[in-house]
């Protein structure tokens, strides 16, 4: 998965897009950023303006990703201090944390390891700001259930839900 060229054109083909879901299905609907792992085409939005502008103009939420945002600026050089400084955080209703794997110096949202100590951090410092928050989310993929094992996926949500409370 690819994201969106950040341009005007884009945000108007979203918007249009989200607007439609929105009046077929008459429930809250959240669109979630994803990791950037090739640099992105010249842009007439940052991320967040990007962002900003899709859930201004639609109404809908924003699912944050802590794992994504370290993965961008890992791979990218994302602020991700910037980047939340600059995102209305009001509009964040979910939280998903995860943890992957770094490949041939890329790292990857690949949902298969438990959360990273920075990325629990980064999303400590999410649910402060974000009072709009609802949910957090510890995301894997049913193939990493054997790596992780049951047990450490349990010890997992503990260990998250309590950094959270």
């Amino acid at each position: 998965m690819f994201p969106m060229p950040r341009t005007e054109e884009a945000l108007d083909l979203v918007c249009e897009r989200v607007q439609c879901i929105q009046e077929r299905y008459p429930v809250p609907f959240l669109l979630e950023h994803v990791i950037h792992l090739l640099p992105g085409a010249p842009a007439e939005f940052t991320p967040a303006v990007f962002l900003n502008a899709i859930t201004s103009r639609t109404g809908c939420g924003l699912v944050l990703d802590a794992y994504n945002l370290e993965c961008d600026a890992f791979n990218q050089g994302l602020d991700i201090g910037a980047f939340l400084d600059e995102l209305d955080l009001g509009a964040v209703r979910e939280l998903h944390l995860a943890g992957g794997v770094e490949h041939r110096g890329f790292r990857l949202d690949i949902h298969s390891a438990v959360t990273r100590d920075t990325t629990l951090s980064l999303a400590l410092d999410v649910v402060r700001r974000a009072p709009s928050l609802r949910a957090v989310t510890f995301e894997f993929l049913k193939e990493a259930v054997p790596l992780l094992g049951h047990d450490r996926i349990c010890a997992e949500l503990v260990r998250i839900r309590q950094a959270i409370q």
